[in-house]
């Protein structure tokens, strides 16, 4: 796994790095016991079982399953290759890794590294090229961007030529199949390539870490289509993918609250307003992917969109999304006439975050936009306005909020507001299920509470007495085959070995994680290690005695007196 990487390398890197800090910079962590507890960055959940054990440095999901140390999180959270997270964690540790001590040819000729070669020599082109172009940088000023902006968010310029991108790529010796695979340049049937982004703003999007993942270019005119984003790829996903991020996660954390915005000058202006809580869409329209990122910083979110009436169609639509990802948000609408943009570059940003306090209630909205254009005194506009609300208010996860909004409808259309409650009741049906969490494959439910379960644990956490355990031979007497076969590979271990490391099979994995997270601490590990070998010793003795019991019984029915008798002294010894 560690490829060329020295291990005593990869250990000192280990030994300072605490799996806490590194989490927290993906989604926030609250210590619940030994452990600190959050919701999964890897599938969507409403209750945290996304957990971290300090002591261990070690993460498990009791829903998703995925589990690892913080080489493993880096990896799978961050899309990195296993030397890009060595990297990573060794620049936190203040480890330096020279150069002649391992080959990094191989992170350096992984594609996913090749693409973000080709993005970052594109990016710097852009921003190269804007600096010589009057009519770019001319645009930018009269948009009202500082220069500090445009180089601290690397904005650029297409260029006016056709293939000013690939002549500048070519030459670099760039890999040009890569740069199409990335949808920066366009091959002509005539051979070679022109540019895409030719003749608009660029802006360079990055990831959580600050690398290049895709690029917007706006055009400057008229042309259209006025935005046009990175083609989707290995790197890029629109769907997961959110403007200004790498700024923004410091400030959202600070500020416990992240707004969201539809486009980039949105995203600029704001920043540049000191108002860096806020993240934009790309344009696009709000995603699960999208919420997903931002819950790892926030359960606090605005969304803040144009008043016009795409504006609101888009708040709505989002309704369903941050209810299916318990979700509670807020909505702020801008004035007639203006967007995030304009209002804070003409009214400041004091007046912009007086309007960020006022904004109202995700479904509070909903319902006042459900009751437009109906008329709430006559029975069929409070059927309509019923049919619309109701199932929306009913996947509110607490009955607090269904009362709180079924008060508001019953106001606003004139309807008892108990007979609200009891058709919401007798529709039913809208309230999504809850997130079943499920054990590890092939692991018996039962195990969390027998002897079994805990003499593994207190070998693992107290690695003294694994010899007593070996040498109490209790292991060949457990029921749960898995735990058992689990049990035989952890004695097999070397000493002093990563055990996350170790267990290559995703399953055995699996197992040893949970069990370190369910470990509870104990004054008297010796004594309790001794209770439970005890323990499962007399209910193996039991269950040998049933069965002598039950063979006895049919050898005295058959009437073989020779076995009976032997059974019994069996069942003697036993005693």
């Amino acid at each position: 796994m560690s490829g060329n990487i020295p291990e005593e390398l990869i250990s000192q890197i280990k030994e300072r790095i605490n799996i806490i800090d590194v989490v927290s910079d993906f989604l926030p962590l609250k210590k619940v016991g030994v452990n600190y507890k959050g919701l999964c960055p890897f599938h969507s959940e409403k209750t945290p079982s996304f957990t971290v054990n300090e002591e261990k440095q070690i993460f498990h999901c009791f829903g998703c399953g995925a589990g690892g140390n913080a080489i493993t999180f880096l990896m799978k959270a961050g899309g990195m290759t296993f030397p890009d997270a060595v990297t990573e964690l060794a620049k936190k540790a203040g480890v330096s890794i020279p150069k002649d001590d391992w080959n990094i040819s191989s992170a350096k000729n992984d594609k996913r590294s090749g693409l973000f070669e080709v993005n970052e020599a594109a990016a710097s082109f852009y921003h190269r090229a804007l600096k010589d172009s009057d009519k770019g940088r001319g645009y930018l000023e009269k948009r009202g961007l500082t220069e500090d902006i445009v180089n601290d968010y690397k904005l650029g310029y297409g260029g006016d030529g056709w293939d000013s991108l690939y002549v500048f790529l070519s030459k670099k010796k760039a890999s040009l199949t890569m740069a199409e695979e990335l949808g920066l340049i366009i091959p002509k049937k005539s051979g070679g390539y022109y540019d895409r982004f030719r003749g608009r703003i660029i802006f360079p999007i990055f990831d959580i870490h600050g690398q290049v993942i895709g690029f917007g270019g706006r055009s400057i005119d008229g042309s259209e289509p006025k935005y046009l984003n990175s083609s989707e790829s290995a790197l890029f996903k629109k769907s997961d993918s959110l403007y200004g991020l790498t700024v923004a996660k410091k400030w959202i954390k600070e500020a416990d609250e992240a707004l969201i915005v539809e486009g980039y000058m949105d995203l600029l202006s704001l920043h540049q307003a000191g108002i860096k809580n806020s993240v934009a869409t790309l344009g696009t329209a709000l995603t699960a992917g999208h919420l997903r990122l931002i819950k790892r910083l926030t359960e606090n979110i605005v969304t803040v969109f144009d008043a016009d009436k795409a504006g609101v169609k888009a708040t709505l639509r989002a309704l369903d999304l941050f209810l299916t990802e318990g979700v509670r948000a807020r909505v702020l609408s801008m004035p007639e006439g203006h967007d995030p943009d304009t209002f804070v570059r003409e009214t400041g940003a004091d007046r912009f975050r007086k309007e960020i306090k006022s904004a109202r209630p995700l479904m509070e909205f909903f319902i006042n936009e459900a009751l437009k254009g109906k008329n709430a005194e006559e029975i069929q506009g409070k059927l309509k306005v019923v049919d619309e609300v109701l199932p929306y208010i009913e996947r509110l996860p607490s009955k607090i909020e269904q009362g709180h909004y079924l008060k508001i409808v019953s106001e606003r259309i004139g309807v008892n507001e108990e007979l609200l409650f009891k058709e919401m009741r007798k529709r039913g049906g809208s309230a999504p299920k809850k997130f079943d969490v499920k054990l590890q494959k092939g692991v018996n439910p039962a195990v969390t509470l027998t002897a079994e379960k805990k003499v593994i644990q207190m070998a693992i956490r107290y690695p003294e007495l694994m010899e007593k355990v070996i040498d109490s031979g209790v292991l060949s007497d457990f029921q749960d085959e898995r735990l058992r076969l689990f049990g035989e590979g952890l004695f097999a271990a070397p000493a002093g070995v990563d055990l996350v490391e170790y267990f290559e099979d995703e399953e055995d994995r699996g197992v040893y994680l949970k069990l370190v997270m369910e470990m509870l601490e104990t004054d008297e590990p010796e004594k309790e290690l001794d209770d439970c070998i005890k323990s499962l010793r007399l209910h193996k003795l039991r269950k040998d005695k049933e069965r002598l019991r039950k063979e006895m019984e049919e050898a005295a029915k058959k009437g073989d007196e020779d076995l009976l008798m032997e059974l019994r002294g069996r069942h003697r010894q036993l005693k």
